[in-house]
Order: C-alpha cells, then sequence, then structure tokens
C-alpha cells in the first residue's frame, strides 16, 4: 500500500475516535483546529512507522500522548475514551470485513476495500454518536471504575493481538475473518456478561447499605411520631393552665408565644412524615438530627409538592447526604456572628425538579468555582477529603442534570435541577 493510501485510512480512523470522543467527553467538543493538527499529525506518524511490526502501539501511544497536550485532558479520562471508541471502532471494522469476504472471497485487502470499510465505520460512529450510548456508557465507567479496567482490558488484549496479525498479515483475517470475528465476539460476551452480573451485585449491595443505615432513622422518627403524639395531653393542659392567668391581655401573648413554639416545633417533622419515599424521610430526619446537635436550625422548605427524582434510592442519598454534610461542615468552619441555618428545598419549579440547600455564614472565596466538584478538591484537610461534591456532580451528570452554585445575602447555596 502506498504512503499517501496509508496516510488517508489513518485520517479517517482518527477521525472515527474524535467523532465519538465528543459524545465521551464534553472536553472534545468543537476544538476542530486542535482536532485537524492532531489527525495530520498522528497520520503522518503512521506513515513514518509503517515498517514497524508494532507501529500500531506507537500510534495509540501517541495518540494518548497528544490528546494529553492538545485537549489537556486526564490520562485516566484518555484511556477510558480511548478503550471504550477502539473496541466500537474495531467491532465495526471486524464486522465490515467479514461481510465483505462474504460477496468477494478471492479478493485481498487494498486500498479501495479499506477505504469503504472505514467509510461505513465513520458512518456507524456518527450514528452511535448521535444517541444516549456512549453517555450511559460513560456514566457505567465513572461509577464502576474498577471492574471497567479488568474487563477492557481483557477485550483490549484480545483486540490488539487481532491487530498485530492484522498488520503483520492482513490476508490471514482476511481469509479467516469468520473465525476472528467469532473468537473476538464470544471473548466479548463473556467479559460483558460477567461486568453485568458484578455491576447488577454491586448495585444490590449499595441498595441493601441505604436500607440497613437508613431503617434505624425510619424508626427514631416513628417513635418520635409517637412521642410527640403522646405529649398532647401535656400540651393542652398547659394551654388550659394559661387561660388561668387573670390578665387576659397577658393570657393572650403566653398562649400565642406557646403555640408558636409548638408549631414550630411540629413544622418540621410533619413535613418529613409527609414524605411518601421512605429513604427520602430518613436522609432528612438523620441529618436534621446532626444539625440540631450541633445547636444549627433546620428548615424543610417545599415548592408546590415533592416529585419524584429520577435517581435511585442510593444516589438521592449520595446527593443530599453530601450537600447537607457540606452544609453543616461550612457553617462550623464558618465560625461567624451569623445565625446558625440550613435551608432544605425539594419540589417543583418551571417544569424543573429541585434540590436545594443553604447554609447561613460567610460566603467562601474561590477563584475558579470549576475546581469545587473536582475529584481530590477540599477546604477542609484530612485524608478522604473533596470526594462530596465530585460524587454529587457525578450523579447529576449521569441524569443529564445541572447543579449550581451561587452565593447571596450570607448564604451559599447549592441548586440542583433534573
Amino acid at each position: 500500500m502506498r504512503w499517501y493510501e496509508t496516510f488517508i485510512l489513518s485520517c479517517m480512523e482518527i477521525c472515527c475516535l474524535f467523532i465519538l470522543w465528543d459524545r465521551i467527553d464534553d472536553r472534545f467538543k468543537g476544538k476542530y483546529l486542535y482536532k485537524f493538527i492532531s489527525t495530520i499529525f498522528l497520520a503522518l506518524l503512521s506513515v513514518i512507522t509503517i515498517n514497524h511490526n508494532i507501529n500500531f502501539i506507537f500510534i495509540y501511544l501517541a495518540i494518548l500522548v497528544v490528546t494529553k497536550i492538545m485537549f489537556k485532558v486526564p490520562f485516566s479520562s484518555i484511556f477510558f475514551s480511548f478503550i471504550i471508541s477502539f473496541m466500537i471502532i474495531i467491532g465495526v471494522q471486524m464486522s465490515g470485513t467479514y461481510i465483505f469476504t462474504l460477496f468477494y472471497k478471492s479478493m485481498n485487502y487494498s486500498f479501495p476495500v479499506g477505504l469503504i470499510i472505514n467509510m461505513v465505520t465513520i458512518i456507524i460512529c456518527m450514528i452511535i454518536r448521535n444517541t444516549n450510548v456512549l453517555e450511559k456508557i460513560r456514566n457505567r465507567v465513572n461509577k464502576f471504575n474498577n471492574i471497567f479496567v479488568i474487563v477492557l482490558f481483557n477485550i483490549v488484549f484480545v483486540a490488539v493481538a487481532f491487530l498485530y496479525v492484522w498488520e503483520n498479515n492482513k490476508d490471514i483475517v482476511w481469509n479467516y475473518s469468520f473465525v476472528w470475528l467469532f473468537a473476538v465476539a464470544c471473548w466479548t460476551i463473556i467479559n460483558f456478561y460477567i461486568l453485568f452480573q458484578t455491576i447488577k451485585i454491586k448495585e444490590q449491595e449499595e441498595k441493601l447499605y441505604i436500607h440497613e443505615r437508613y431503617v434505624p432513622f425510619l424508626t427514631e422518627l416513628v417513635e418520635e411520631a409517637r412521642r410527640k403524639q403522646h405529649d398532647y395531653a401535656n400540651h393542652l393542659n398547659a394551654i388550659y393552665g394559661l387561660t388561668e392567668l387573670d390578665d387576659s391581655n397577658l393570657c393572650k401573648k403566653e398562649i400565642r408565644k406557646y403555640l408558636k413554639g409548638l408549631i414550630r416545633d411540629f413544622k418540621t417533622l410533619d413535613k418529613i412524615l409527609a414524605i411518601r419515599e421512605p429513604v427520602l424521610s430518613a436522609i432528612i430526619y438523620s441529618k436534621r438530627a446532626l444539625a440540631e446537635s450541633q445547636n444549627i436550625s433546620f428548615k424543610l422548605e417545599i415548592i408546590n409538592q415533592i416529585p419524584h427524582y429520577p435517581v435511585e434510592d442510593y444516589e438521592l442519598v449520595e446527593i443530599l447526604g453530601n450537600l447537607l454534610d457540606n452544609a453543616i461542615e461550612a457553617i462550623n468552619l464558618n465560625n461567624t456572628e451569623f445565625a446558625k441555618e440550613v435551608i432544605l428545598t425539594l419540589g417543583e419549579e418551571e417544569e424543573k425538579k429541585v434540590i436545594e440547600v443553604k447554609n447561613s455564614g460567610e460566603p467562601f472565596e474561590l477563584k475558579n468555582i470549576e475546581t469545587l466538584f473536582e475529584k481530590g478538591f477540599s477546604t477542609k484537610k484530612g485524608k478522604h477529603r473533596g470526594y462530596g461534591l465530585y460524587n454529587v456532580k457525578k450523579v447529576v451528570n449521569k441524569y443529564n442534570g445541572t447543579i449550581e452554585l451561587s452565593l447571596a445575602d450570607n448564604y451559599t447555596i447549592f441548586r440542583v435541577l433534573f
């Protein structure tokens, strides 16, 4: 194959990568000049190293390095984006090769054949890009990173072996395309079946963990409601005693004061008891108890009605737990003269499902707000810090939601919209 033919085919394959990466990672969207320069450089590199038996490995390493430099994306993100795209492209090319051999058994691999297969690959990559398949894969990879590493390594190992044979003797692959396709397909199916079962077990474990952790809070919530009900008689006796005061104005004043405190005490509890989803009730009750144990006022506000949020129970706990813990810790770190207060708002607003957490205190200063949601970033000292808001953002992104941060009237406000 002539050098310019290799150059054209390499450009087409690299274009396939960028088509898929646009959907997998937002950091690759746009930046057409960078993509053009990277494509030309990498294609030329493939031409220069074409005579080496393992030149494709050099090219793949070069792709990781060049994209790291050009797009400033971490190696871990590039690696997973590359592996996912690589598997899709190889799968399409192998399928295309097999279909081609069904019609042209006596034909050897040539530039026109490669051109047709790569054109089909580009079209299929564009179709995949316009679906939400890649987003689902990305979300799964983000959540079950360690499991995916093992499975992807197994699949890539076989794919690299296939590429090695392809680069050294295309006719073997061409003449026995069905055998290669069948072997790689079986290996991939087995690995993905194991992956699916492992993820299923992990999700069940998370649900069980949430159930075991928050059932005691639900029990305590019911017990508190019973205690309040039991105290009704005492409250009525106290109010009756106030009516015995001789001064009618003083009587009204004291009764109003007593009822005001009583209603305030019951208000939040009544709202929590009215929530239909047990896990949501439990997490709110537990964080309310945590806040009040640290002399922090906890308020629950509802806009219209509490909707059914489009997340799993354990993910809802992850969002609320991290946001409320963050708010409570922020108040304790501030040590200012402002009233200690956390306000949780749930509901629907302009066809959006809302979760909002506000905490009082002096707003912090941060030059780049985006760093607040990065993995490992924290304003607090200690190990295992900086994962709360990162985990929240990860769950929100999974369901195409948004998370907003605003600072107003001595409040720090985190607002999640679905």
